[in-house]
């Protein structure tokens, strides 16, 4: 290969590479507002474009050398068929491990962001030695890819479109999704809510599939009285774009994106939440809020709350002049933002860290929960038996996990009795968690013929689904209790769950596939649960389809308010009486947004970011 060629190669690398990153970019662009800082937007580009470049011109030079080595052997029996074929042949074999890389890749890197920018550009570089190795059967003894090297004008103006293309998505994004803002008249005054008391309650990762089971079965008598007085439904999430390669325990649903589009009405790209975690790059002063990881040139932060866009429906509610109460909900922490008449307790209570309520003396609370975690393991030993106390050190992982996260739910439920009988809230947020904890490490024990595991037919860990559903049902029964017969009640998880079964060419690469999740034999689905029983609320009856972002707009219409057209939900009018809703029909306001809605790309560190940490890489949600 001479000189002239493998500058030609070497420059089709960079290019290639420099025009998947544009790509990629535009994407980041298209989905996060980075106008506040512009030259943060400059800066991810120069940042992308490099590693992106690098890695097409080191794929092309690789290849080269293999290419080289090909060449020189066919060339010293001076048969050009010769060179040709194993040209050919070997440039063949070359694309099948490389397509195979790129799968295993791919399956390794949920964060699917980082995948293009690493992959393509050396599939870009195999391309390049394919033509080559075709172009030789022609030639082979003349210099390979003579003139392979794009115009120079056409190269320029790639490469400017390159960096144009992406930098024009990001200073447009105000204009093609526009972020509101009132007119200084907020919306919520001078209304009232018409609802004594509206409970909304969050069952992480609930899924009919489970709980008609124990309906069936007589095992939720509380979720079958409201059943008996309500409408259910699925409630469908959405697959996120941030991860189009649903090769993960999220299954392309990711849990906080979620939860906050249930609070705000509106999706990811509205109020700006994506992920467990945010990336700070080198050159930026703001975050990509997900995970973006480049090793050393990047770092993570657990994301927070005044990361949120949009305004949530507590703050909406407290503006009002209701008296609200949220617990546990999925990034509460920093809970610094005041309420009139409101208190939030975030899901950091009880950690060495500062603002993890307001009022911020509400944090005192967490004595209430002095006991729960002794609770959770009598149980545990009840509901396992001589399992609870395992020797290996997988067992005893999924013990611990089952203690803490029913500890954790235990210890949401005492603080929201204790404050709904000492507050008189009107509103109250409710978030559970241990239903997708279970079904993400116990569903192989569960079903275990899906498996082949058939030794674990008549394992005691079977149990742990549905005890968590009954416990939940059970914990659900108390809250009610304590809020009174005449509550609303609106139901919700962010996605359903199922069995992680790989078929096909994702069994041949299983271990790669499951990646950090060994131990995971539960994934997502789309298909969540809603339940509803109040006033207006139709009996016995079903709603198929709604989506989450219809959540804020029918609990803001059951309170009696409008919803905001910047909304992007509906009301679940077929979940209504037909005489309720010709007596309060739907109606809209233009925003509920104010200036303390609009969070900032800037994630609090705090001293237990590492705990954070270590939880989430235990709980499978991180690598």
């Amino acid at each position: 290969m001479s000189f002239s060629t493998l500058r030609s190669a070497l420059w089709t690398g960079v290019l290639g590479g420099v025009l998947v990153s544009a790509v990629v970019v535009s994407g980041i662009a298209y989905l996060v507002d980075l106008t506040a800082h512009p030259t943060d937007l400059v800066a991810l580009i120069l940042y992308c474009h490099a590693h992106s470049a690098v890695f097409g011109a080191v794929a092309v030079l690789l290849f080269g050398v293999g290419w080289f080595v090909i060449s020189k052997l066919a060339r010293k029996k001076q048969d050009a068929e010769v060179f040709a074929r194993v040209a050919r042949v070997l440039a063949l074999g070359l694309a099948v491990v490389a397509s195979l890389s790129l799968l295993w890749i791919v399956a390794r890197s949920p964060t699917s962001f980082q995948a293009p920018l690493t992959v393509i550009p050396i599939l870009l570089g195999l391309v390049v030695v394919l033509v080559l190795a075709f172009r030789a059967g022609k030639e082979a003894h003349a210099s390979p890819g003579t003139g392979a090297r794009p115009s120079r004008l056409l190269s320029w103006g790639l490469l400017g479109a390159a960096v144009l293309v992406p930098l024009l998505v990001g200073l447009l994004r105000p204009v093609y999704m526009p972020h509101p803002t009132n007119d200084g008249n907020d919306a919520v005054v001078g209304m009232r809510a018409k609802s004594p008391r509206l409970l909304l309650v969050g069952w992480d990762a609930a899924t009919w599939d489970i709980a008609d089971k124990l309906l069936a079965e007589g095992r939720l008598p509380t979720l079958q009285r409201i059943l008996d007085e309500g409408v259910r439904g699925q409630l469908m999430a959405r697959t996120q774009p941030i991860q189009p390669f649903a090769s993960s325990a999220s299954g392309g649903a990711r849990s906080p994106a979620l939860w906050e589009t249930i609070a705000t009405g509106k999706p990811p790209e509205l109020h700006g939440i994506w992920d467990f975690q945010s990336t700070m790059l080198p050159g930026l002063r703001k975050a990509i809020p997900f995970r973006f990881d480049y090793g050393l040139f990047s770092s993570r932060v657990p994301t927070t709350s005044e990361m949120a866009r949009a305004e949530r429906l507590w703050y909406i509610l407290d503006r009002a002049g209701m008296r609200t109460l949220v617990v546990g909900w999925f990034n509460l922490w920093p809970a610094r933002r005041s309420l009139e008449s409101g208190i939030v307790i975030s899901e950091r209570i009880g950690k060495a860290v500062d603002e993890t309520a307001y009022p911020p003396g509400a944090a005192a609370l967490f004595q209430v929960c002095e006991g729960t975690e002794e609770e959770a393991t009598r149980f545990a030993r009840e509901l396992f038996g001589a399992a609870a106390d395992p020797d290996s050190a997988y067992e005893r992982e999924l013990v611990d996990t089952f203690i803490r996260e029913y500890a954790r739910d235990l210890c949401n439920t005492l603080i929201t009795e204790e404050l709904i009988a000492i507050e008189q809230p009107e509103f109250v947020a409710l978030y559970l968690s241990l239903t997708d904890i279970v079904q993400h490490k116990f569903w192989r024990f569960y079903e275990p013929e899906l498996f082949g595991d058939l030794e674990n037919r008549n394992s005691p860990y079977g149990k742990a689904i549905p005890a968590a559903y009954e416990e939940l049902d059970r914990l659900l029964a108390r809250v009610l209790e304590a809020a009174g017969e005449k509550t609303t009640l609106v139901m919700v998880s962010d996605h359903g769950a199922g069995p992680w079964l790989l078929t096909g060419l994702q069994r041949v690469l299983e271990g790669s596939l499951r990646g950090f999740h060994e131990d995971y034999s539960g994934n997502h689905r789309l298909n969540g649960v809603l339940l509803m029983r109040g006033e207006g609320i139709r009996v016995g009856a079903t709603v198929p389809d709604a989506e989450q972002v219809d959540v804020v707009p029918t609990v803001l219409h059951l309170l009696g308010f409008p919803y905001a057209s910047d909304m992007t939900g509906r009301v679940i009018e077929e979940a209504f009486q037909p005489s309720y809703l010709a007596e309060f029909s739907p109606s809209t306001v233009s925003t509920y947004q104010v200036p303390d809605s609009s969070g900032d790309l800037l994630p609090t560190a705090s001293d237990v970011d590492t705990e954070i940490d270590e939880r989430l890489r235990s709980l499978g949600y991180i690598q």
